[in-house]
């Protein structure tokens, strides 16, 4: 059982990452919601079913993080990411999505991304990676990240971080990449 709270994942600070949710699937929301509810660092401050809507909830709110999904109906959510980042410099944008297409990873980075998550990151790895955000890095999924790797073509010169299923002695393991 996953524990938001375990010390391999756990954040070091005083101040709680607030955050804004916007996917069109409520389940999701609520999922999403209820994991960073229940991490003593994050709180949420705002949700969103679109992209026109999460755009507003983070002008109202300034979050320090945006968990922005690709598909919704609407105003595109690459578009909201980049007003996102030309009103709000200080919020952070996440994708969490189901694309793995480089298409689509290059539109995120473009638009201002600080990271690019498939949702069928585990929580502990999604918190960790929330936290990694948070502290001015990239975050990327593995697979994006190995797709990244197999590239190679210097297109993302900035560091990313992805947390793997994989673990040493210590907890998690972080792979870098430095174009």
């Amino acid at each position: 059982m996953f524990s938001p709270t375990s010390d391999q994942f756990r954040f070091v600070g005083t101040k709680r990452i607030r955050c804004v949710i916007a996917d069109d699937h409520t389940l999701l929301r609520d999922g999403v919601r209820r994991l960073l509810e229940e991490a003593p660092d994050f709180s949420v401050v705002g949700e969103a079913a679109d992209a026109s809507e999460a755009l507003k909830q983070v002008i109202e709110h300034r979050p320090d993080i945006v968990l922005l999904d690709i598909s919704m109906p609407g105003i595109s959510s690459f578009e909201a990411a980049k007003l996102i980042q030309e009103h709000c410099t200080g919020t952070r944008i996440v994708f969490l999505t189901m694309h793995e297409d480089q298409e689509y990873l290059t539109q995120a980075m473009r638009s201002g991304a600080s990271g690019y998550l498939l949702k069928d990151t585990p929580a502990p790895h999604l918190l960790h990676a929330l936290r990694n955000v948070h502290r001015g890095e990239r975050s990327l999924s593995p697979r994006i990240l190995r797709q990244l790797e197999d590239l190679g073509d210097g297109r993302y010169p900035t560091r990313v971080r992805a947390c793997t299923n994989d673990t040493d002695s210590s907890g998690a393991r972080s792979h870098e990449v430095t174009g």
